[in-house]
């Protein structure tokens, strides 16, 4: 089997300033040993993500950690602006990183209120 991510959701709609979702991710197999998952925000004026990091070990590999992403205000009243926030998944560690394809990305479309 490829070493790759389980996300739980593609795509993520949330609200600017106070809105939150949450999706979870899982290695698809058992690794060699630890491996560290970073989910990255593409634009952090737009969205964040908690944890900065995710660990998964040869015990846990297979249990869904959640990550939430938040809608960032940025004080500008505009009710018709929609943006479109890539959160991307790196893995190391254990078996997964650079040259294993690593699946798995979370579209967040922010809806300013």
């Amino acid at each position: 089997d490829d070493a790759g991510l389980v996300v739980s959701k593609s795509t993520l709609s949330l609200a600017e300033g106070d809105g939150t979702d949450t999706y979870t991710v899982q290695l698809a197999t058992v690794p060699t040993g630890n491996v560290t998952v970073t989910p990255t925000s593409a634009d952090t004026k737009a969205a964040t993500v908690s944890p900065t990091s995710l660990t998964f070990t040869t015990a846990n590999w297979n249990v869904a950690q959640p990550v939430t992403v938040t809608g960032v205000n940025d004080d500008i009243n505009n009710p018709d602006d929609k943006r479109t926030v890539t959160i991307r998944h790196t893995a190391s560690g254990g078996g997964y990183g650079k040259n294993k394809i690593i699946k798995g990305k979370t579209n967040v479309h922010s809806f300013i209120r």
